[in-house]
């Protein structure tokens, strides 16, 4: 709507430290209904070699302004909505080969695979995580959350 979160790879140029901006692939598309809290991080995990996205809950205050899930909001809602979650994707495969805006996997051990709720969902009930890591020594992800108004 107001401009959608893209996740894409790229080929580095003769230039390893530079992209070739003809050689995006989309791996990753996920509208937006707002313009803010539209998260902003991702990694690889250091273990798993997984790619960690943190998406926000899609804008406003309260988690109620259109666009988000009438009753729970975005970060809640875990069947078709990847706002307000910590993703967890396998860049190396294709488990929508017709989709056009899914071009990855989906790793066997998230935690809603074979049950409900959308299999990229790693971690959910998230506002807008815009700031992870790694922990060098543990391999914990640490998510920071800029939450609403009182913490």
């Amino acid at each position: 709507m107001l401009g959608d979160t893209v996740v894409a790879r790229y080929a580095v140029t003769d230039d390893p430290d530079i992209a070739d901006p003809g050689s995006a692939f989309i791996l990753l598309t996920i509208d937006q209904p707002q313009s803010n809290h539209n998260g902003g991080w991702m990694g690889f995990g250091p273990a798993d070699g997984y790619l960690y996205i943190a998406s926000g809950d899609g804008g406003g205050g309260g988690d109620d302004e259109p666009g988000h899930t009438p009753g729970v909001g975005n970060g809640q809602d875990i069947t078709d909505n990847l706002l307000g979650k910590m993703l967890r994707l396998d860049v190396d495969g294709d488990d929508f080969p017709g989709d056009p805006n899914r071009n990855y996997a989906i790793p066997p051990d998230n935690p809603f695979v074979g049950v409900t709720g959308d299999d990229e969902i790693w971690a959910f009930g998230l506002r807008n995580s815009w700031r992870c890591s790694f922990d060098r020594d543990t391999g914990d992800l640490w998510i920071a959350d800029v939450g609403q108004n009182i913490w």
